[in-house]
C-alpha cells in the first residue's frame, strides 16, 4: 500500500496553502471517483462456498469496497450471466445460470442452488472512505488522473473554477485511458490481415 503523501507532489504546487488533511481527503475521494468511473482496480476474490438453498452471498474484497461484480464463475459450470433484478426469478431452485447484484456488497444467484459448489468472483473495487493509503498499482499507474480528480475538488473549494476545469480535463483523459485498459487489458493484439480473394 502506498501512502497518500505519494500523491502530494502532484497536488501541492497547485494548491500551496491548503491543509494537508484536506489534501488527503481529496486524494481518497478522487481515488474513489476514479475507481467508480473506470473499474480499473480489480480483485479476484477467494472462492465462496455455495450452499444448497442459499441464494444470497456477501461480497468482501480485502481492504476495499466492492463497486461491481465483473464476472462470476460457478465451479463445474460456465460463467454466470449478469441479469437485472426485474428479469430474475429468484424463487426457482436448480443450477444457477445468472446473478444479480442489488447492492454493492450483495450477490444473489438466479435459481437457488440445489447442491454444494464454489463461486469465484472478479470484482471492481474502490478504496474505503477512511483509507489512509492506496493500492500500489493505483498509485503507480494512475497517479496523474487520481491527483487531477483531487485537484478538481480542491480547486473548487480553495481555488478557482478555471483551474478546476483544467484539472477536470486532465482527469477525463486519464480516466478514459484507464477505462479502455480495464476493458481490454494491457496487451495489444497483433494486426493480422488476410487477402480477400
Amino acid at each position: 500500500m502506498a501512502a497518500l503523501s505519494a500523491l502530494h507532489p502532484y497536488i501541492l504546487p497547485h494548491v500551496p496553502n491548503v491543509p494537508e488533511m484536506a489534501i488527503d481527503r481529496a486524494i481518497v475521494d478522487g481515488a474513489i471517483q476514479f475507481c467508480r468511473d473506470t473499474l480499473a482496480w480489480q480483485q479476484t476474490l477467494d472462492p465462496l462456498r455455495v450452499m444448497p438453498g442459499v441464494r444470497d452471498y456477501d461480497i468482501e474484497p480485502m481492504g476495499a469496497e466492492p463497486v461491481r461484480v465483473l464476472a462470476a464463475v460457478l465451479a463445474d459450470v460456465a460463467a454466470l450471466d449478469r441479469t437485472t433484478l426485474a428479469g430474475a426469478d429468484l424463487t426457482r431452485v436448480g443450477t444457477p445460470a445468472a446473478f444479480v447484484q442489488p447492492a454493492p456488497r450483495l450477490l444473489q444467484l438466479v435459481e437457488t442452488p440445489r447442491e454444494r459448489s464454489s463461486l469465484v468472483l472478479r470484482v471492481a473495487v474502490e478504496p474505503t472512505m477512511g483509507a489512509a493509503s492506496l493500492d500500489d498499482g493505483l498509485v503507480r499507474y494512475w497517479r496523474e488522473p487520481i491527483a487531477a480528480a483531487a485537484l478538481v475538488r480542491l480547486q473548487l473549494t480553495y481555488g478557482d473554477a478555471a483551474r478546476a476545469q483544467t484539472a477536470e480535463q486532465a482527469y477525463r483523459l486519464g480516466a478514459d485511458r484507464a477505462t479502455a485498459q480495464a476493458q481490454t487489458g494491457l496487451a495489444r493484439g497483433r494486426l493480422r490481415t488476410r487477402p480477400v480473394p
